[in-house]
């Protein structure tokens, strides 16, 4: 009787030694998977935080009636109305419409010689410009030494620019990074007879070669009209065949359609951004991109404005669907419904 109280308890202490090591090992389990998964989500949180957008904006003049108006309201009154916009970006990339010189003199009303302040790369650069495109038909007003000057200002000041008005080659690829995302932007003025298109598309298929994200910056198109040629159609989609992942167009002074092309969005002109032609409603309105991406996916978000005695003034929530429903009704080669939302939505 006493040889089997013995082994009871015996057996007694190891069924409870044997919980109390099975609830300590779930303890220690449930601590190392808690600490795991929190861990993995505070990774997935510092992934998911999205980066500043890339702000696109059109054209900028600073010369004639701007400078004016420049004068006299202070060197920063273009960009009043958008500092903030500009100041929360990861950056922006803008057309550039003209030569920065130190021999300047303020260009007449009505000439079509642009000439801008040699103050003007640092007005840029305050304003959180990141990049220009100096590919158009007006970057050789003050002469191949203009131009010249311009790239070496801007150097100065830290702002990156791409292209030429005349020659396509090495200055027509800027590199940058967006987060972990490579960019390449491509600029090209396709205004200019001597443009050779099967050398741009050589070019594009250059800067796409290593996964970049490809944007062509270029100046095309025919001016004040709201529907791209088939020449500009021809040529968007060719870029895109060649690896461009989306294009942006400039110098109609007005903004065009878009289209989706294999997945890709082509913007064929987005207006005016600073600008002095107040004769009519479509040269005093523009469209803006805000680029970002989260995942595998990119976003554009359309965000239109007015522009007021050349200050771009973004439109209200009202002002901005109303002109988002305008422009979807004249957009035939893009799903309307994106362009309503303001949003063009593509896998990358």
């Amino acid at each position: 009787m006493q040889r089997s109280s013995h082994i009871l308890i015996l057996i007694c202490g190891m069924a409870i030694a044997v919980v109390v090591y099975v609830s300590m090992r779930e303890r220690a389990f449930i601590r190392v998977a808690t600490t795991s998964l929190q861990s993995q989500n505070r990774q997935n949180i510092v992934k998911s935080i999205p980066i500043a957008p890339i702000i696109f904006a059109g054209d900028i003049m600073l010369g004639r009636n701007v400078e004016t108006l420049m004068r006299q309201n202070g060197a920063d009154y273009p960009f009043a109305e958008v500092s903030s916009s500009f100041a929360a970006a990861w950056g922006v990339v803008a057309n550039l419409e003209g030569p920065i010189v130190s021999q300047h003199t303020q260009t007449l009303d009505g000439s079509l010689k642009f000439s801008f302040k040699s103050e003007t790369a640092e007005l840029l650069r305050a304003h959180n410009i990141k990049l220009v495109t100096l590919a158009n038909n007006h970057g050789h007003d003050q002469g191949a030494a203009g131009a010249q000057e311009t790239r070496h200002l801007l150097d100065i000041a830290g702002v990156a620019h791409v292209g030429d008005s005349a020659n396509i080659g090495a200055d027509d690829i800027a590199r940058m990074q967006y987060g972990d995302m490579p960019l390449a932007v491509v600029g090209f003025n396709a205004t200019w007879p001597s443009f050779d298109a099967a050398a741009a598309i050589k070019l594009v298929r250059e800067a796409a070669v290593d996964g970049s994200f490809t944007i062509v910056e270029i100046h095309w198109g025919d001016e004040y009209k709201t529907k791209a040629n088939t020449t500009q159609r021809e040529l968007a989609q060719s870029f895109i065949d060649a690896g461009a992942d989306m294009i942006v167009g400039h110098h109609p002074h007005v903004v065009e359609d878009l289209e989706l092309y294999n997945g890709r969005p082509i913007f064929y002109s987005l207006g005016n951004f600073i600008f002095d032609q107040y004769f009519s409603k479509q040269t005093q309105e523009g469209l803006s991109l805000a680029l970002t991406r989260a995942a595998n996916t990119i976003i554009v978000k359309l965000q239109p404005y007015r522009i007021v005695r050349s200050q771009p003034q973004f439109m209200n929530d009202d002002e901005r669907q109303h002109w988002l429903d305008e422009y979807a009704d004249m957009t035939t080669t893009m799903p309307t419904n994106m362009v309503r939302r303001g949003e063009i939505i593509f896998a990358r």
